[in-house]
Protein backbone atom coordinates (compact mmCIF):
# COMPACT_ATOMS: atom_id res chain seq x y z
CA UNK A 1 0.00 0.00 0.00
CA UNK A 2 1.13 3.17 -1.00
CA UNK A 3 0.89 5.25 2.84
CA UNK A 4 3.96 2.46 3.59
CA UNK A 5 6.24 3.98 1.67
CA UNK A 6 4.92 7.58 0.80
CA UNK A 7 3.68 10.09 3.64
CA UNK A 8 0.86 12.05 3.43
CA UNK A 9 1.45 15.25 1.45
CA UNK A 10 2.55 18.10 2.68
CA UNK A 11 3.05 21.89 2.15
CA UNK A 12 5.89 24.45 2.73
CA UNK A 13 5.29 28.08 2.51
CA UNK A 14 7.43 30.25 0.52
CA UNK A 15 7.67 34.25 0.04
CA UNK A 16 8.09 37.09 2.07
CA UNK A 17 4.73 36.13 3.72
CA UNK A 18 4.98 32.41 2.94
CA UNK A 19 2.18 33.52 -0.19
CA UNK A 20 2.99 30.74 -2.16
CA UNK A 21 2.18 27.32 -0.75
CA UNK A 22 4.49 24.59 -2.37
CA UNK A 23 2.71 21.26 -1.92
CA UNK A 24 5.31 18.24 -2.00
CA UNK A 25 5.06 13.99 -1.58
CA UNK A 26 8.14 12.79 0.27
CA UNK A 27 9.43 9.02 -0.44
CA UNK A 28 11.17 7.53 2.28
CA UNK A 29 13.44 4.65 2.08
CA UNK A 30 13.30 1.43 2.58
CA UNK A 31 16.85 0.83 2.54
CA UNK A 32 19.31 2.26 4.85
CA UNK A 33 17.15 5.04 5.73
CA UNK A 34 20.04 6.94 7.48
CA UNK A 35 22.68 6.28 4.79
CA UNK A 36 20.38 6.74 1.70
CA UNK A 37 20.67 10.05 -0.57
CA UNK A 38 17.72 12.48 -0.75
CA UNK A 39 16.62 13.66 -4.46
CA UNK A 40 14.60 16.77 -4.94
CA UNK A 41 13.20 15.34 -8.06
CA UNK A 42 11.45 18.54 -10.75
CA UNK A 43 9.20 17.67 -13.13
CA UNK A 44 8.80 19.43 -16.26
CA UNK A 45 6.23 20.78 -17.90
CA UNK A 46 6.01 23.33 -16.62
CA UNK A 47 2.90 22.72 -15.11
CA UNK A 48 2.76 19.36 -14.80
CA UNK A 49 2.00 17.40 -10.69
CA UNK A 50 4.72 15.92 -8.83
CA UNK A 51 2.50 13.15 -8.52
CA UNK A 52 3.34 12.45 -12.37
CA UNK A 53 6.78 11.64 -11.28
CA UNK A 54 5.85 9.94 -8.37
CA UNK A 55 3.51 7.20 -10.75
CA UNK A 56 4.83 7.43 -14.16
CA UNK A 57 8.19 8.97 -14.66
CA UNK A 58 11.01 7.73 -11.89
CA UNK A 59 8.43 5.60 -9.54
CA UNK A 60 8.59 4.95 -5.95
CA UNK A 61 4.55 4.11 -7.29
CA UNK A 62 2.72 2.84 -10.38
CA UNK A 63 -0.77 1.80 -11.53
CA UNK A 64 -1.57 -1.64 -12.15
CA UNK A 65 -3.63 -1.50 -14.96
CA UNK A 66 -6.65 -2.22 -13.01
CA UNK A 67 -6.25 0.79 -10.30
CA UNK A 68 -7.93 0.25 -6.92
CA UNK A 69 -4.54 1.05 -5.24
CA UNK A 70 -0.86 2.13 -6.27
CA UNK A 71 1.92 -0.43 -6.23
CA UNK A 72 5.45 -0.04 -4.85
CA UNK A 73 7.71 -0.12 -7.43
CA UNK A 74 11.01 -1.51 -5.26
CA UNK A 75 13.66 -0.26 -8.35
CA UNK A 76 13.72 2.59 -5.84
CA UNK A 77 13.78 2.05 -2.60
CA UNK A 78 17.22 3.05 -1.60
CA UNK A 79 16.85 6.66 -1.92
CA UNK A 80 14.18 9.32 -0.23
CA UNK A 81 12.47 11.15 -3.11
CA UNK A 82 10.41 14.70 -2.27
CA UNK A 83 8.20 15.64 -5.66
CA UNK A 84 7.01 18.85 -5.92
CA UNK A 85 3.93 20.50 -7.09
CA UNK A 86 5.83 23.39 -8.75
CA UNK A 87 5.20 26.37 -9.55
CA UNK A 88 2.66 27.78 -8.01
CA UNK A 89 -0.74 26.65 -9.52
CA UNK A 90 0.57 23.25 -10.15
CA UNK A 91 -1.35 20.61 -8.94
CA UNK A 92 -1.94 21.57 -5.48
CA UNK A 93 0.41 24.31 -5.08
CA UNK A 94 -1.29 27.83 -4.51
CA UNK A 95 -0.84 31.22 -3.46
CA UNK A 96 -3.08 33.05 -0.50
CA UNK A 97 -2.79 36.30 -2.24
CA UNK A 98 -3.45 36.79 -6.82
CA UNK A 99 0.30 38.53 -6.70
CA UNK A 100 1.79 35.15 -5.57
CA UNK A 101 0.54 33.87 -9.08
CA UNK A 102 2.69 35.97 -11.00
CA UNK A 103 5.90 33.91 -11.72
CA UNK A 104 8.74 32.98 -13.85
CA UNK A 105 11.25 31.06 -14.03
CA UNK A 106 13.73 32.70 -11.92
CA UNK A 107 11.04 33.46 -9.12
CA UNK A 108 10.04 29.49 -9.55
CA UNK A 109 14.11 28.66 -9.21
CA UNK A 110 14.00 31.06 -5.95
CA UNK A 111 10.65 29.42 -4.62
CA UNK A 112 12.25 25.63 -4.94
CA UNK A 113 15.47 27.14 -3.02
CA UNK A 114 13.57 28.81 -0.02
CA UNK A 115 11.40 25.46 -0.20
CA UNK A 116 14.34 23.05 -0.47
CA UNK A 117 16.06 25.29 2.72
CA UNK A 118 12.57 25.09 4.69
CA UNK A 119 12.37 21.48 3.90
CA UNK A 120 15.45 20.77 5.60
CA UNK A 121 15.52 23.00 8.24
CA UNK A 122 12.17 21.49 9.00
CA UNK A 123 13.80 18.44 9.01
CA UNK A 124 16.76 18.16 10.06
CA UNK A 125 17.63 14.33 10.44
CA UNK A 126 18.43 14.38 6.53
CA UNK A 127 20.88 17.24 6.79
CA UNK A 128 24.20 14.23 6.82
CA UNK A 129 22.72 12.85 3.74
CA UNK A 130 24.05 13.69 -0.01
CA UNK A 131 21.07 15.81 -1.68
CA UNK A 132 20.67 15.62 -5.65
CA UNK A 133 18.32 18.21 -7.53
CA UNK A 134 17.11 16.30 -10.74
CA UNK A 135 14.28 16.60 -12.89
CA UNK A 136 13.03 15.86 -16.58
CA UNK A 137 12.16 18.28 -19.44
CA UNK A 138 11.42 21.41 -18.38
CA UNK A 139 11.97 20.52 -14.66
CA UNK A 140 15.96 20.62 -15.55
CA UNK A 141 15.54 24.64 -16.06
CA UNK A 142 14.80 24.99 -12.99
CA UNK A 143 18.04 22.71 -11.41
CA UNK A 144 20.05 24.87 -14.19
CA UNK A 145 19.08 28.34 -13.08
CA UNK A 146 21.95 28.53 -10.42
CA UNK A 147 19.51 28.77 -7.22
CA UNK A 148 19.29 24.87 -7.23
CA UNK A 149 22.50 24.35 -8.33
CA UNK A 150 24.88 26.45 -6.01
CA UNK A 151 22.65 25.68 -2.84
CA UNK A 152 24.62 25.50 0.46
CA UNK A 153 23.26 22.65 2.30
Amino acid sequence: MISAVVGSGRYVGVGELEEVQLFYYFAESENRPEDDPLILWLTGGPGCSGLSGLIYEVGKCKLPSNPRSLLIDSSWNDTRMIFVDSHVGTGFSYSITQQGYNTNDTKTSLDLYEFMRKWLLTHPKFLPNQVYVSGDSYGGIFRADGSLSNFKW
